[in-house]
C-alpha cells in the first residue's frame, strides 16, 4: 500500500519530520486522560465493527510503550505521511461514516490508518486507542491517542506533530478501552 511504502521510506532513510519534539527532551510529556463509566461506541464505529469485525478485536500486547527518540520518530512520521496522504473530504451533512483504507476522508479515516499503520510498525494494540471530543466550534472530532510512560499522546490531522492531549484544545468525550474496541470510556 502507498502509504505504508511512504512510512517505510521515512523510517528506513532517517528523515526527521519537524515536530514539537525533541528526542531527547520531555516536551511530549503529557496527563493521561481520566477514564470515567463505561459508555457506548460511536455509531459509525459500531457499523464499521459490523462491516469490518476484524476492526474491534480484543486487543493484545503491553498498554502504553516507552516514549523514546525511536517511538517517537515513529508517531511523527506515519502521524505527518497519513496527514499528507488522505485528502480531506467531510462526511455528508447526518452521515457520519468511519471508512478503510480511503484516498478521501474526516478525522476518523486519518485516525482509523493510523491506528492501522502504528500497529503494522508492531505498536501493541492495547496502547492504540481511537477517542473523540468536540473542537472549540463544538464539531465532533476523533483521534488516535497512544498511551505511553510518559502521558497519553494524540495523533491529529489537524497537527504534523503528534501532541500531548492537554494540547488539542478538544473536550473529551469517550476512549475505545484499551482491551476490546467494542467497549468505551466516558472522559
Amino acid at each position: 500500500m502507498f502509504v505504508r511504502a511512504l512510512i517505510i521510506l521515512t523510517l528506513y532513510i532517517g528523515v526527521s519530520i519537524p515536530a514539537a519534539v525533541d528526542a531527547g527532551s520531555s516536551e511530549l510529556a503529557s496527563p493521561r486522560l481520566k477514564e470515567k463509566a463505561a459508555t457506548l461506541a460511536p455509531f459509525s464505529f459500531i457499523k464499521l465493527c459490523g462491516a469490518h469485525p476484524e476492526q474491534c478485536k480484543n486487543k493484545s500486547g503491553a498498554s502504553e510503550i516507552k516514549l523514546d527518540g525511536r517511538n517517537t520518530r515513529r508517531l511523527e512520521a506515519i502521524n505527518a505521511t497519513v496527514n499528507r496522504t488522505i485528502q480531506p473530504q467531510k462526511d455528508a451533512p447526518g452521515r457520519d461514516r468511519w471508512s478503510l483504507d480511503v484516498a478521501g476522508g474526516d478525522c476518523e479515516e486519518y485516525a482509523l490508518a493510523k491506528r492501522r499503520e502504528l500497529i503494522k510498525i508492531g505498536l501493541p494494540p492495547r496502547a492504540i486507542r481511537l477517542a473523540v471530543g468536540k473542537t472549540g466550534s463544538g464539531e465532533a472530532h476523533a483521534v488516535v491517542v497512544v498511551k505511553t510512560d510518559k502521558g497519553d499522546i494524540a495523533l491529529d490531522n489537524r497537527n504534523d506533530a503528534p501532541q500531548p492531549v492537554n494540547r488539542l484544545g478538544l473536550a473529551w468525550e469517550k476512549i475505545e478501552s484499551s482491551d476490546n474496541p467494542k467497549l468505551w470510556r466516558s472522559l
